[in-house]
């Protein structure tokens, strides 16, 4: 098979799921949280966040993280194809009544709702031993003849 061929397939078997097809749908109107997502679609954060890393792993969607959010859009650079079933997910969302009220409820929700922030502070470390004091600070078995390797003893 061509590869064109095959990542059509797998674009249209990311969106085979209905689930899935009303996360895409939501992502291609702006970038969201995992928690907005949950939020607009009434669902647990477990099966947002399955149906999210598969999306992510099949090359439709980006993330980012900002502190401990995370964040999805579209992909960014995908292939033509993709540019194509979105368009298409576009115009017949028209006629689907709960695309219309997914984007409804997205659209009544504050408007800082699930953005990314523009700048985002890094979190500062923690005080604590580096790794190199980390690594010198494990200490010798008091009894190495408990430790062996196959039928020996090691000493």
């Amino acid at each position: 098979m061509e590869y064109e061929t095959l990542t059509m397939a797998r674009f249209h078997r990311c969106l085979s799921n209905p689930v899935r097809l009303r996360m895409v749908h939501l992502l291609a109107h702006r970038t969201l949280s995992v928690t907005a997502i949950q939020n607009v679609l009434s669902l647990t954060q477990v099966l947002v966040s399955k149906h999210l890393a598969y999306l992510f792993k099949n090359g439709m969607l980006d993330r980012s993280r900002a502190g401990n959010m995370v964040f999805y859009r579209l992909a960014t650079n995908p292939p033509p194809e993709f540019d194509l079933v979105i368009d298409c997910l576009k115009k017949c969302a028209a006629h689907v009544d709960v695309l219309q009220r997914d984007v409804s409820a997205l659209e009544q929700a504050a408007p800082d709702f699930a953005r990314i922030p523009h700048s985002v502070p890094k979190r500062p470390r923690r005080p604590g031993p580096s790794r190199k004091d980390r690594s010198s600070s494990v200490t010798e078995p008091s009894e190495p003849w408990l430790f062996h390797g196959g039928d020996e003893y090691v000493d």
